[in-house]
Formats: structure tokens, sequence, C-alpha cells
């Protein structure tokens, strides 16, 4: 992350919704908080605002098509919005 930073990229992270007995593991809760404690920047993360209830596994990490697209439009939307503000940022050269 700090040498993409350093050559003027930005670079977001996002965690994927899990089913509530996979996040309930030792293993996802131990590796979240070794991710979330190295990258505790919240502007480092982008939202992902899918409702749980809304979502399907097929087999307990995987979604299926539908949860999936549902995912999707929720990471394009963030990714929107964030485009959004970055464009309020710039300017715009008129005078």
């Amino acid at each position: 992350m700090e040498r993409a930073r350093e050559l003027g990229v930005r670079a977001l992270l996002f965690e994927l919704p899990l089913p509530k007995r996979v996040e309930a593991t030792r293993t996802v809760q131990i590796t979240r908080s070794l991710v979330h404690g190295r990258f505790a920047d919240p502007r480092l993360w982008l939202p992902i605002d899918a409702g749980l209830s809304e979502l399907r596994w097929l087999d307990g990490v995987h979604l299926d098509e539908r949860s999936a697209m549902l995912v999707s439009r929720s990471i394009d939307t963030s990714l929107g919005r964030l485009l959004g503000q970055i464009q309020g940022q710039i300017p715009s050269g008129k005078s």
C-alpha cells in the first residue's frame, strides 16, 4: 500500500460479507483483527452496504449469482461516491 501511494496509486481494501457462522470463527476474527490493525485508516476501506439478510452463499463462503450482483452494485455505488468526491476536489481549470 505504501509503495502504491508513492507511485500515486490509490488502492482500497474491502471485506466481502460472510455468513454469521463463518464470521464467528476464530480464524476470521483473528484475520480481521490483524488486517484492520495493519490498515486502521477507515479511508482505506471501501464500504460494502449490501444487506446481509439479502445475501446467500452457495457453500458458506462463495456468493450465489444474485448475491454477487448485489455486492457488485454496492461496490459500484461506493466507487461512484468516492469518484464524485475526488472530482469535486480537482479544479476544473475554468476561471
